[in-house]
């Protein structure tokens, strides 16, 4: 079990630092009681692998609509609403906004729908209408705002079908895993999950299922109204053309295109005033004042500007437009049953749901209901022991932990950082240190077994010769200290510089002095001050027991990697070599020898028994006789 965890950081500590003297950064050795986090191991495990899955499928879905921010703040909308907004706003620019001037021209004071919807059901068509058609519009245009509108509304209809809605199914099944561990009350009570914000997020998925299979179905419904109102307008044009009107064997030879009547007159009444999928995909503009973003998206965009009714003519009513709309609501009240438009967004069905909006929710509500065990467990945090390792600034600081094989409860670490100054060592040569800590923690803890006893630290340092340097450190088995050292200077009566060796230096037996963590002082200045230092090419504690190996490589470079179990070590040298030693070879040798000794001493008994069995049979005949 994971019951302590030794942490490194570097920060500023203002504590260990005289009053007035500049701030430096302090790196800093926790170690951090993690008795709860091991009892609920399982369960914890089962919540993060379920919370990366639920936090990647929700990246999926919100990428889809919006672009957000770190911190969950919409930023912009996607790719797919912008060609969604382009496409829009080109059907807007060229039919609605344009036959609007070209009516405003011409004196009209009827609305573009008006003019439309006459054309539908009567077949006449006002000079301005006609002027529209035929020469500002064309069949080019039109052809073009078609291609457009049914592109849109296919990347639409394929993204949420392929990305949002596979993405959705995925979400329900992971919430549902984990509002059931959420309800099994042994385990989650102590990890605080609680099942009522894990319900509500599942039931916030499964309205953004519905409601993205709603404006699925308006997508397909709003591209077929499209293509209809645009192959019925490409026919009125060719109609309303006086070049083909008067060449009547033209007009014959060309084909008459089939006109659903229906879908054109739902889109002049419905779709073609107000976008309906926009405010689904974020087209719609922001509230600010009502502090949330999304709260503008209920009120559909317009996109006919906007105008004053026209006024009544002699018989007191505004023409064919008012006969016409007994008509438009008896054909949307035969359309309510099979072929409702969940885009209308009626108030007490599920239409009124808009899509970035319950997909927001969604968000927020996800990272509640996974982030309750990080708030619930980061107070049992707590640091059991602090070891303040360095003062100096470095820049590259590399630690290396073991456990020790004899007691479970010992653990080393070791760093290696440069020490001294320009303005103490004017030859520049900078002697380089290893510090070794050893945590010892004792056995026990409360009576709750809250895993927090007590934990002593002791430090020694080992100094590297000044012509040479620490290119890297690392544990072996049985923690022995593996140290990969790099010659610096030149000196002709030495090996040349840039020759590495490797040693390999047993921790056991290496003189700890006990730290103070209260005083203020690191482990450095504490290891000097009461002499636990030892050098590795003068004392005699290390070169007794340290094994030492030359590599004939210029160039080592870290990292260094060591295998206990394997045996090996690994470096790097130069740009193109990877350097594996075998560290047990020593080892290995002394077994063969003995191995070999055993084998002479079996031989000669196997010899003497032969010998003696012989002359036992020359003996024989010499009875017999």
């Amino acid at each position: 079990k994971l019951d302590r965890l030794l942490t490194v950081t570097r920060s500023e500590n203002s504590q260990v630092i005289p009053q007035g003297s500049p701030a430096l950064p302090t790196l800093q050795a926790h170690v951090l009681d993690m008795h709860r986090l091991a009892q609920s191991e399982k369960e914890i495990c089962q919540v993060a692998f379920q919370a990366s899955h639920i936090t990647a499928l929700m990246g999926v879905i919100t990428g889809v609509i919006t672009v957000c921010s770190p911190q969950g703040v919409i930023t912009d909308a996607s790719l797919l609403c912008r060609k969604w907004k382009e496409a829009t706003d080109q059907f807007t620019e060229k039919i609605p906004s344009k036959l609007t001037e070209v009516l405003a021209d011409y004196g009209s004071t009827a609305q573009p729908q008006e003019e439309l919807l006459l054309l539908l059901t009567c077949g006449s068509a006002s000079p301005g209408l006609h002027q529209f058609l035929c020469s500002t519009l064309a069949e080019g245009w039109v052809r073009r705002l078609a291609k457009a509108m049914d592109a849109a509304c296919a990347t639409v209809h394929a993204t949420l079908n392929e990305k949002v809605l596979a993405a959705v199914e995925v979400l329900v099944v992971r919430l549902g895993e984990v509002r059931g561990l959420a309800r099994w009350h042994r385990r989650a009570d102590p990890i605080a999950l609680r099942a009522h914000p894990v319900a509500e997020a599942l039931a916030l998925a499964e309205r953004v299922h519905i409601t993205a299979t709603e404006v699925l179905r308006a997508t397909a419904i709003a591209a077929a109204r499209y293509r209809a109102f645009f192959v019925w307008l490409l026919r009125s044009i060719r109609t309303l053309d006086k070049e083909e009107r008067q060449n009547q064997a033209d007009a014959a030879q060309t084909p008459t295109l089939p006109v659903d009547v229906l879908a054109v007159a739902e889109f002049l009444s419905d779709q073609f005033e107000e976008e309906r999928l926009g405010p689904h995909l974020l087209v719609g503009p922001p509230c600010e004042e009502a502090g949330d973003p999304l709260s503008e998206g209920r009120d559909a965009c317009p996109v006919t500007p906007t105008r004053e009714p026209g006024p009544k003519d002699a018989t007191g009513s505004n023409g064919a437009a008012d006969t016409l709309a007994e008509v438009l609501q008896r054909v949307e009240q035969g359309s309510e049953g099979p072929c409702w438009d969940p885009a209308r967004g009626e108030r007490g069905r599920a239409g009124n749901w808009l899509l970035v909006e319950v997909v927001q929710q969604l968000h927020a509500r996800c990272a509640e209901a996974l982030h309750q065990t990080e708030h619930a467990l980061s107070p049992s945090l707590q640091p059991l022991t602090t070891v303040h390792l360095s003062s100096a600034p470095h820049n590259d600081i590399h630690l290396a932990h073991a456990h020790s094989p004899v007691d479970a409860n010992v653990q080393y670490f070791a760093f290696h950082v440069a020490q001294g100054s320009a303005s103490d060592n004017p030859a520049g040569e900078h002697a380089q240190v290893v510090a070794v800590v050893r945590l010892t923690h004792q056995a026990g803890g409360d009576a709750g077994g809250s895993g927090s006893a007590p934990t002593t630290a002791a430090a020694c340092t080992i100094r590297v010769p000044a012509d040479e340097g620490i290119v890297d450190v690392g544990y072996y088995k049985d923690a022995q200290l593996a140290m990969l050292l790099a010659r610096t200077a030149s000196d002709p009566h030495r090996n040349p510089p840039g020759e590495a060796r490797l040693l390999l230096v047993p921790c056991a037996g290496l003189p700890f002095v006990p730290l103070a963590l209260e005083d203020g002082t690191d482990v450095l200045q504490q290891c000097a001050a009461r002499g636990a230092c030892v050098t590795l090419s003068t004392d005699p504690i290390i070169p007794a027991e340290t094994r030492g190996r030359v590599i004939q490589m210029v160039g080592a470079c870290p990292p260094l990697a060591v295998s206990g179990t394997r045996g090996v070590a690994c470096t790097l040298a130069g740009n193109r070599r990877m350097l594996l030693y075998d560290l047990v070879e020593d080892e290995e040798d002394e077994d063969e020898d003995e191995d070999e000794d055993e084998d002479e001493d079996e031989d000669e008994d196997e010899d003497s028994d032969d010998n003696a069995e012989e002359e036992e049979e020359e003996d024989d005949p010499d009875d017999d006789d």
